[in-house]
C-alpha cells in the first residue's frame, strides 16, 4: 500500500497532463465541427468529432506514452530503493485507476458534447451516438489491455533496450497494415492453405459470444502481465 501511495505521488502530475491533453483534443474536435457546419455550411446531419478525439487520438497517446513511462517509473522506484515485487503491482494499480479516471472524465465530455448538440446545434441530426462505449464491460477490458500492452512494452525496453522498437514495430504493422490487408484478402475469392486457416480462425472468432470475447482479451491481457513480470522480477536499473 506505501508503494502504491508514492507511485500516486509520483504520478499526479502526469495523471494532470493527460487529462488536460484530453480536453484539448475534446475542444479541438468541437472546432472542427462549428467550422464544418456554421463555416462549410455542412448542415445534413452532425458527428460527435469531440467524443471521437477524445477516445480514438488519446487513446494512441496513451498506448505511445504509457508504454514509455514504465521503465521510468520502474527505474525510479528501484532506485529509492523499493522492491520489484511491490513496485510491479503498484504501476499496475496506479495505471488502472489511471486509465479509468480518464475514462469517466471522457464520459463527462460526452454528456458535455450533447448538451452542446443541443444548444448549438438544434434540430441537425445526429449521425452516431457513443455512448454504448461507456460501459464496463467495454472500458474495463480496454483499460485491462492497454496496461498489459504497456508494461510489456516497457519491460521489454528495460530487456533488451532499443531493440524493443523492433518488436514494437512489427507488431504495429502487422496489426495496423497487414490486418486490414490480410481481411482483403479473406474476402476475396483467393483460395490456398493460409488463407483456408485464416477462414477457419476468424470464424471460430465470430462463433464467440460478446462476453466470451470479452473474457479472452482478459486472459490475454494476464498472460502478457505475467510475461512481464518474468521479465522485471530480476530486471536491473537502466539508466
Amino acid at each position: 500500500m506505501k508503494e502504491i501511495k508514492r507511485q500516486f505521488y509520483m504520478r499526479w502530475e502526469e495523471m494532470a497532463v493527460y487529462l488536460i491533453i484530453e480536453a484539448g483534443l475534446f475542444l479541438f474536435g468541437e472546432a472542427v465541427l462549428w467550422i464544418m457546419v456554421y463555416v462549410a455550411g455542412e448542415k445534413e446531419s452532425i458527428f460527435p468529432f469531440g467524443t471521437v478525439m477524445t477516445l480514438v487520438i488519446f487513446g494512441f497517446l496513451m498506448f505511445f506514452l504509457g508504454m514509455s513511462s514504465v521503465p521510468m517509473h520502474f527505474n525510479t522506484a528501484v532506485s529509492m530503493g523499493a522492491t520489484r515485487r511491490r513496485i510491479v503491482p503498484a504501476i499496475l494499480c496506479t495505471s488502472l485507476v489511471m486509465y479509468l479516471a480518464m475514462a469517466w472524465f471522457s464520459f463527462l465530455l460526452y454528456h458535455m458534447e450533447k448538451w452542446i448538440f443541443r444548444i448549438a446545434y438544434a434540430g441537425i441530426p445526429i449521425e452516431d451516438d457513443l455512448g454504448f462505449l461507456f460501459r464496463w464491460k467495454y472500458i474495463l477490458p480496454v483499460c485491462l489491455v492497454m496496461i498489459a500492452v504497456n508494461v510489456f512494452m516497457g519491460a521489454l525496453f528495460l530487456k533488451v533496450g532499443k531493440a524493443a522498437f523492433v518488436v514494437f514495430w512489427f507488431l504495429w504493422m502487422l496489426v495496423f497494415a497487414g490486418g486490414p490487408r490480410l481481411w482483403h484478402l479473406m474476402q476475396s475469392e483467393q483460395d490456398n492453405a493460409f488463407l483456408r486457416l485464416c477462414r477457419s480462425i476468424a470464424e471460430l472468432f465470430m462463433g464467440f459470444s460478446e462476453m466470451g470475447i470479452l473474457a479472452a482479451v482478459a486472459a490475454a491481457s494476464a498472460v502478457l502481465v505475467f510475461v512481464s513480470w518474468m521479465m522485471l522480477r530480476r530486471q536491473q536499473v537502466v539508466i
